[in-house]
């Protein structure tokens, strides 16, 4: 058996796949912090900071659009910031641009939202919503499985958003996939899209039709789809810098070019249990080194390394909490299981060649 996985893993590298690149958008949301600067009061910064405090060759544009009614900054790079007030904080969003986009101006964007909000007080909204990432589905139109497959593996691994992403188990505006699971909604979802595969008429509107019409009425983790352009993934906490946002999108594309390799449907299986009794205490209702544990797969199926997507965790679960020696990132990076499967992809990197 190790043989014939040494040889899949040669045909794999000698025959690459051609990538799928997609465009992202941010929703980088920011909210006072022991500061009495009004949102009007930090708008006036960052217009300031960017068009009067920047040398010449340097100065933002501005505008104001009269239809969204928001303010508009256009870089000389070439990218744009736009922002508005939005639930007691400002949320402040980039055109959509590829991975290679935003590691292009990241000190810019870097020095434009998170440097100028820090002046006035304003700071990551951690925990009042925000923070979500609008993925431009144009890939998608024509490969419908993909699509499919890409909602059904955010469903089955429903750690991303019970500890992963992002947890609140308070929100109304921001629900998990757990609190549909005990409905047959998701599944009769699935099933449907199922009976229109096989009968030929399967499609991404139709997979998106489908999507919407079952689950209508529930606020979902990923809930909108606009002018069938864009899928907004809604339970992401706030991005705290530019790094985590990079390493988010990497993560998010790499996973559905992994999925891109499937040319049939993923069984819909969630993979970590979460407790009912659990559901209301603000805590993710799920077991950390469970959940942990199949973040670890995600990420090392989608080829990337480990160490690029552990800072963006549950809080909690980084830093030790009370009556714990030590925290639960620390408990599962010294698990057995932890040890042997880094021991696993060394190898594997030496093998391929891939920097460790």
């Amino acid at each position: 058996m190790k043989w014939l996985a040494f040889a899949a893993l040669i045909l794999t590298i000698s025959n690459p796949v051609f990538a799928l690149e997609f465009r992202f958008g941010p929703e980088f949301t920011v909210m006072p912090f022991g500061s009495n600067a009004t949102i009007a009061q930090l708008a006036f910064h960052i217009k300031k900071h960017l068009i009067d405090d920047q040398p010449e060759g340097a100065k933002f544009t501005f505008r104001r659009d009269g239809v969204n009614v928001r303010d508009r900054l256009t870089s000389p790079n070439g990218w744009q910031l736009s922002y508005y007030q939005d639930s007691g904080g400002l949320e402040l969003l980039t055109n959509p641009m590829t991975i290679q986009q935003f590691k292009k101006y990241k000190n810019d964007i870097q020095d434009a939202v998170f440097a100028s909000a820090s002046v006035c007080g304003y700071f990551p909204a951690l925990w009042t919503g925000g923070g979500h990432i609008n993925i431009d589905v144009t890939n998608f139109h024509d490969r419908p499985m993909l699509f499919r497959n890409f909602i059904v593996d955010l469903l089955n691994h429903n750690e991303l958003f019970m500890g992963i992403f992002e947890y609140n188990g308070v929100s109304t505006t921001v629900s998990m996939p757990h609190e549909l699971a005990s409905t047959s909604d998701i599944p009769a979802a699935i099933e449907m899209i199922e009976v229109l595969r096989r009968s030929h008429n399967f499609t991404f509107f139709t997979v998106v039709d489908t999507l919407q019409r079952f689950l209508k009425g529930h606020s979902f983790a990923f809930n909108k789809i606009w002018d069938d352009r864009r899928l907004e993934i809604r339970a992401v906490r706030p991005q705290a810098s530019m790094d985590v946002w990079i390493h988010q999108i990497e993560l998010l594309e790499a996973r559905i070019n992994y999925l891109e390799k499937f040319r049939g449907p993923i069984p819909y299986k969630p993979r970590v249990p979460w407790s009912n009794s659990k559901v209301r205490d603000g805590k993710p209702p799920v077991d950390p080194q469970e959940a942990l544990k199949s973040f670890y797969v995600y990420v090392r199926e989608s080829g990337l390394p480990w160490q690029d997507h552990r800072d963006y965790l549950w809080p909690q679960w980084i830093r030790a909490q009370e009556n714990e020696s030590i925290s639960q990132l620390e408990r599962f990076e010294q698990s057995e299981w932890f040890l042997e499967q880094e021991k696993q992809q060394n190898c594997e990197s030496r093998l391929t060649g891939e920097a460790l």
